[in-house]
């Protein structure tokens, strides 16, 4: 299962080429206030001045080699955008700090990762940051609090602990919708975090374990904090901020099995009640991965996010939609076929 999570992400790397003898790729490390070690790829073009920065975060099964964010990346890189890709505890390099999991260490992680790239290049101001799946909930937490976020753009983010990871930890009228309709929406998450699960975690500081990983029982205990104490990732979209806060791009599909299309739906009819500058991308008929068929559109959202202006932000509902003659290339094995 594991083997076949990886497959899942780099279906985006199809038809990729090597990397470029114009950009250079540098592994680094550096420690942690707490005794962590960080460990990520520094992306960089040769040829070219850089004039942006970015840090990509991945998904809660992902790792820095993960398909879309290399992809990205080097598409940054052609650019002029300099990136980091860094692995959570847990994961990839970083599988020995997997009882440090939690939705606190990776927004510890992410800061502690803009002040290397502050560092690094001290002449920029600001981050761009990219978000995948969780590491997209994480970057819209950074992006309400850290003045240094210039611009965020997720791809299927999770926008709430509460609506996703743990909502079998809530009752009916704590959710949105009861919980056996919400099921039917996030199918991955009713198999993986059952109440059985959650409750062993929450009560019994049982770990915690996926496809691919095993976390401690701090990753459920801390996103349960979170929201009971108000702190959920949704509230950085509920209320209008004191301050002026960064434009943010969504994209998500409306197949999603992971992260329900309907929560961003919401979020982004709230944000607009607010005038926050949150654009909503859906893509009819993706889902929590990024075949061929939707490539070139993922990444023309990503570039755009990186290079529009803040007077060239619209933040709108965008749709798209593939050519009929292409919809039934979407599913995972049409590609491999």
């Amino acid at each position: 299962m594991a083997k076949d999570e990886q497959i899942i992400g780099a279906l985006i790397t199809l038809g990729e080429p090597p990397l470029s003898d114009k950009i250079e790729e540098t592994t680094i490390e550096f420690e942690t206030p707490d005794g962590a070690t960080i460990r990520g790829v520094y992306c960089q073009p040769k040829n070219i001045p850089i004039t942006q920065k970015a840090l990509f975060l991945h998904e809660i099964e992902g790792l820095y080699a993960d398909g879309a964010q290399e992809v990205i990346a080097r598409r940054y890189a052609k650019i002029g955008i300099a990136s980091l890709r860094i692995d959570f505890s847990g994961h990839g390099t970083r599988k020995n700090e997997w009882e440090r999991y939690s939705p606190e260490s990776m927004f510890r992680d992410a800061t502690q990762s803009i002040d290397w790239l502050d560092m690094e290049l001290p002449d920029i101001n600001q981050t761009m940051v990219c978000g995948f799946s969780t590491g997209g909930g994480i970057a819209i937490m950074l992006r309400g609090v850290d003045e240094r976020v210039s611009k965020v753009c997720n791809l299927y983010p999770v926008m709430s602990f509460q609506h996703n990871f743990i909502a079998a930890a809530y009752n009916d009228d704590e959710l949105i919708i009861p919980l056996e309709e919400w099921d039917k929406l996030t199918i991955w998450r009713a198999y993986e975090f059952t109440k059985e699960k959650l409750n062993a975690s929450l009560k019994e500081d049982k770990p915690f374990s996926l496809v691919a990983h095993t976390y401690g029982a701090g990753f459920i205990k801390d996103c349960k904090k979170l929201v009971d104490d108000g702190d959920d990732i949704d509230m950085a979209l509920h209320f209008p901020h004191p301050k002026k806060v960064a434009p943010l791009t969504v994209i998500q599909g409306t197949n999603d099995f992971a992260v329900p299309y309907i929560y961003a739906r919401v979020m982004h009819q709230h944000a607009q009640e607010y005038s926050e500058p949150f654009r909503l991308v859906t893509m009819k008929g993706m889902n929590h991965w990024v075949p061929p068929k939707w490539k070139a559109s993922v990444l023309h959202q990503f570039m755009k996010a990186a290079t529009d202006t803040p007077k060239q932000f619209n933040p709108r509902h965008t749709i798209v939609s593939l050519r009929p003659q292409e919809k039934g290339l979407t599913w995972l094995d049409a590609p491999l076929q």
